[in-house]
This record gives structure tokens, sequence and C-alpha cells, in this order.
């Protein structure tokens, strides 16, 4: 999440946070998770002020892995990255 963002935030029974919810200035949504004892969200779901939904994962180090997108008008698309951000697959 975006310093600034307005966040509600879920925390396990230790009190790390592993659940965020956030809305930017700009109208977007995000839902983020983090794994147990990780600070870098791993998994986030969001939707833009363009209606545009897209779903991403992130390795160990924050790096976008895979990502999923679909625009407002209905075109989607996938991207597999390596770990050095290389697009190694994309459809379509």
């Amino acid at each position: 999440m975006n310093k600034g963002m307005p966040t509600l935030v879920f925390a396990d029974p230790t009190g790390r946070s592993r659940i965020a919810l956030g809305a930017s200035d700009n109208g977007t949504l995000t839902l983020g998770f983090r794994g147990a004892g990780e600070k870098i969200l791993r998994a986030t779901l969001g939707v833009g002020a363009d209606g545009a939904a897209a779903f991403a994962l992130h390795d160990t180090n924050g790096k976008p892995r895979v990502g999923l997108e679909v625009g407002p008008d209905g075109a989607s698309d996938v991207v597999v990255m390596n770990k050095d951000g290389k697009v190694v697959w994309k459809a379509p």
C-alpha cells in the first residue's frame, strides 16, 4: 500500500499485518496479502479508477512474477516474469 493511502489492516494473532485494504485518492482500490512474518505484499488484487481489474503474485523480494489484468474494455492479458523481471510468457 502507498504511504498516505487510507488503509484497513487485518493482523494475525501475533499482531503482524497480514491483509491490507486501501483506497487511493484517484479511486484505485487495492487488497494485499502478506505471508506469515513478511513485510512485503505477496499477492495483490486491485480495481483501478478506470475500471481495470488486476491480480498479481510477487516473490519474496516484492518483485511481480505473475500478473493478470482485465481492462475496462474487457481486453485481458496474463504475464509471467522470471526473477530478474524479464517477461518469459505472455498471452495474448
